[in-house]
């Protein structure tokens, strides 16, 4: 992800019924190329479809993600 100034950055699990089940923040993230790992306790998922959004500033991605087991 390209972050094109310093910012906030917020990564937001969803599941298919609009539940917040995990949230992490970043504060003053510097503008350029960005990656994280999030290590998200899937131990609390159930199977199924989330989806991860990502926000920084006034920019929102959002990316589906699977659980299987």
């Amino acid at each position: 992800t390209l972050i094109t100034a310093i910012s906030d950055i917020t990564f937001t699990l969803i599941d298919t019924l609009g539940r917040t089940v995990f949230q992490e923040q970043l504060t003053n993230v510097r503008a350029g190329r960005f990656s994280h790992r999030l290590l998200v306790p899937s131990s609390q998922l159930t199977k199924g479809t989330y989806y991860l959004r990502l926000q920084s500033g006034q920019r929102t991605t959002a990316y589906a993600v699977a659980v299987v087991r």
